[in-house]
């Protein structure tokens, strides 16, 4: 493993000998580039964290799987864990890990429910108030409820809906066959197929109400209800924040929203 600083992202660093922390040795580097020293203690996520690495993730899933505040948080971790977790120190593990990307992506490969292939996709959207602007949050899921992808945007047109197809397909490793939207006109059959990067998709029209459809010597009943599950649980939890202060804030929320409830 090539270790490389945290400061300046340079892998031209020494070893600077070893120090001692309750009764373990850790290596400590410098960097030529930028000269600034740290150890392999130093490198890892939950390092400056005077909890334990198991009650941090306990307090994020609680904060992203349930609609629950920071303070509701505080009280729980109390009440049944015996530790008082500030309502301040919740909220500043929700913008540090939901910004971290490496660790997001070890918690994505923990997931192998994600490696299986689904031939529908549902795709829906909703309105999202942030720093009192409307913004739009796109969503693409599976039929078994496994979020593709997610995008936030300023706009509601059908170049958003691109995007969004073509994050889930990086994601996914895979495209669809059949594609259930709610009638909006960006989710048409010229836009899928760009956003999708094939000729043909075969687009079904179900809003709440299900539709039978045979493909490919299958039958299947197929609704949006899945996508729109998805985006009422959202719009609860949105209720509860009373809309967000930024788009940073909301996408930190996103992300560890989008991997907890893959997890499960």
């Amino acid at each position: 493993m090539k270790i490389s600083c945290p400061r300046c992202s340079s892998r031209d660093i020494w070893k600077l000998g070893f120090y001692k922390h309750k009764d373990k040795k850790y290596q400590r580097y410098r960097c030529k580039k930028c000269f600034y020293v740290f150890s392999e203690k130093g490198m890892d996520e939950f390092a400056r964290i005077r909890y334990d690495k198991e009650i941090v993730m306990l307090c994020l899933w609680l904060y992203s799987r349930f609609v629950v505040s920071t303070y509701d948080v505080e009280k729980i971790m109390e009440k049944f864990k015996g530790i008082r977790v500030p309502a301040r120190t919740v909220l500043n593990w929700i913008h540090k890990f939901g910004k971290d990307k490496k660790f997001l992506k070890e918690l994505k490969a923990k997931n192998k429910e994600f490696e299986k292939i689904a031939e529908v996709w549902h795709l829906d959207e909703m309105y999202v108030k942030a720093k009192g602007r409307m913004n739009y949050l796109y969503v693409c899921c599976d039929e078994r409820s496994r979020i593709m992808a997610m995008h936030v945007s300023d706009r509601r047109e059908s170049k958003e809906v691109v995007r969004l197809l073509r994050k889930a397909i990086e994601n996914a490793g895979y495209k669809p066959e059949i594609i259930v939207t709610d009638g909006w006109y960006g989710y048409d059959s010229k836009t899928l197929r760009k956003g999708l990067r094939i000729r043909k998709i075969k687009r079904v029209i179900a809003h709440f109400e299900k539709k039978i459809v045979f493909h490919k010597g299958m039958i299947y009943f197929l609704s949006n209800n899945r996508a729109e599950g998805l985006i009422s649980w959202l719009r609860n939890r949105y209720r509860k924040f009373r809309g967000f202060k930024n788009m940073k804030k909301f996408s930190s929320f996103l992300n560890l929203w989008e991997i907890n409830w893959m997890m499960e």
